[in-house]
């Protein structure tokens, strides 16, 4: 077995066991959100201002590289409504799985529309 699908196997298998109930919201009514790296997150924190719970996967001091989530991550982005990717390396591998599990989790390519160097 690869790396990956040694890693990626058991973050699918936690995804469908802490995903069943979808819980989208905060208790305190904020609009989940999950971001790939901290920069992201201020930028959605500004825009949403007190209408968004916004988490980031990629913390400061890992690399996005070589990230993998940890379970907590996972369960809290399964309770998410928006994910706002960026076009980090671990997102190639991540998100399409991600995508397939998670039918209610609306993923934004915020590099739509950006013209890349």
């Amino acid at each position: 077995m690869t790396y990956w699908a040694k890693t990626i196997i058991p973050i699918m298998a936690l995804i469908v066991v802490f995903c069943t109930p979808q819980v989208l919201y905060a208790s305190d009514g904020k609009i989940r959100v999950f971001v790939s790296i901290p920069p992201q997150a201020y930028f959605v924190e500004r825009v949403g201002r007190s209408c968004v719970d916004v988490h980031v996967l990629v913390g400061p001091g890992q690399s996005p590289a070589t990230y993998e989530p940890t379970p907590k991550q996972v369960s809290r982005l399964c309770q998410s409504q928006v994910y706002f990717r960026i076009g980090v390396p671990f997102e190639k591998v991540f998100l399409p799985k991600i995508s397939r599990t998670l039918k209610n989790l609306n993923v934004v390519d915020t590099r739509k529309g950006v013209h890349l160097r």
